[in-house]
């Protein structure tokens, strides 16, 4: 697996937008709703992210599982200026799992609620029990609903949606690595809206983002 920081290039979670950035900034929304070829539900998401090429990038997907669980993964990202940081937060509950990764000093800081581990940003720390161990650790007092939403969001990205593979890669190595490998990407039905020239203060949200709140306006 390539290092955490290699992976922030293309990962679309992400830190929170104030408000300010993004009144500023050039935007496109694409609207993804995503089932199996026979028809059954995989997952529907809404990316929105800056297009105007300037540093930092900036994504937030509003994302619902196939059990209805409404995840924000959001990602701010300049390889200039480290560190990047990854988040998924439940809409539910307000758990968050945030990633730093840092570049410079080569290390990734996970953070949940007041709690951070830190390790080296190496595939051989990703494989480390010990690293295991301690992702447990920070881990331990977040609730089933989130852990469950977390887990699926891992099966989905690796699975059918490689838009999403390398966010659920970083969680299937250091959160669910106990769990069998999926295998290769099964074929999945998609329906896909784009809307560029996108401004999210001025639009109103669809019906699908009206769900996530304030979410989707940062």
């Amino acid at each position: 697996m390539r290092s955490l920081m290699r992976l922030t290039v293309v990962l679309i979670c992400g830190a929170l937008i104030p408000l300010q950035l993004a009144e500023v900034r050039e935007w496109q929304n694409w609207h993804v709703d995503v089932q199996t070829p026979a028809g059954e539900p995989v997952c529907e998401f809404s990316e929105i992210t800056t297009s105007d090429g300037q540093k930092p990038w900036r994504s937030r997907v509003l994302f619902e599982d196939a059990e209805g669980a409404l995840l924000v993964i959001r990602d701010v990202h300049d390889e200039s200026a480290p560190p990047s940081t990854i988040s998924i937060e439940s809409v539910a509950s307000g758990e968050k799992l945030v990633f730093s990764i840092d570049s410079a000093a080569t290390t990734v800081t996970m953070h949940f609620g007041e709690q951070s581990v830190q390790f080296a940003d190496d595939e051989s720390a990703f494989a480390d029990p010990a690293v295991h161990q301690q992702v447990a650790n920070l881990l331990e007092g977040a609730s089933a609903p989130f852990m469950g939403a977390l887990e699926r969001l891992s099966l989905t990205g690796q699975k059918y949606v490689s838009r999403l593979r390398l966010v659920a890669e970083l969680l299937a190595k250091l959160v669910f690595y106990d769990n069998p490998d999926p295998g290769g990407q099964e074929a999945v039905r998609a329906r896909t809206q784009i809307q560029r020239d996108f401004d999210p203060q001025a639009t109103p949200p669809s019906d699908f983002e009206t769900r996530f709140g304030s979410h989707y306006y940062q």
